[in-house]
């Protein structure tokens, strides 16, 4: 019993390496780009509309989400330029719902930016590997 409890996350981590991936890289990502709006909010919020704040982070964060589920996620070569639009393709959808929620919220909630942009990103989590596994790194059949 014990030799099959040792063997367990190996084996685990073999048969769902992807999804576990997913799960390390996403949890990054999310980290990433939640400090990163953060930051943005704090620094400009008085300067900048908030939707200007969602783009520029937005633009930050999709480059680098890219790389990291390209590289160490979706193990995919090549296909640069290819994947990088049908990434972008996922998540201008999610941008533009972004552009309309956090405004939307901030008006109508009594929560401020920080823990509705929180929110919000937790409720893409599921979308985003979706959508990225099947479409972006979709490798040919």
């Amino acid at each position: 019993m014990s030799g099959r409890l040792r063997t367990l996350p190996a084996h685990s981590w073999r048969t769902h390496r992807e999804q576990l991936s997913f799960l390390l890289v996403g949890g990054w990502n999310t980290a990433f780009g939640y400090a990163e709006f953060a930051a943005l909010y704090y620094l400009l919020h008085r300067t900048l509309p908030v939707t200007v704040i969602i783009a520029i982070a937005y633009v930050i964060a999709t480059i680098s989400n890219y790389v990291c589920y390209k590289v160490f996620v979706f193990r995919t070569r090549g296909n640069v330029l290819r994947e990088l639009a049908r990434f972008t393709m996922v998540y201008v959808p999610v941008f533009i719902a972004n552009l309309v929620v956090l405004p939307l919220a901030l008006r109508t909630l009594p929560l401020n930016a920080y823990v509705i942009q929180a929110l919000f990103m937790a409720v893409v989590v599921l979308a985003s590997y979706l959508g990225h596994k099947y479409f972006t790194f979709r490798r040919p059949a």
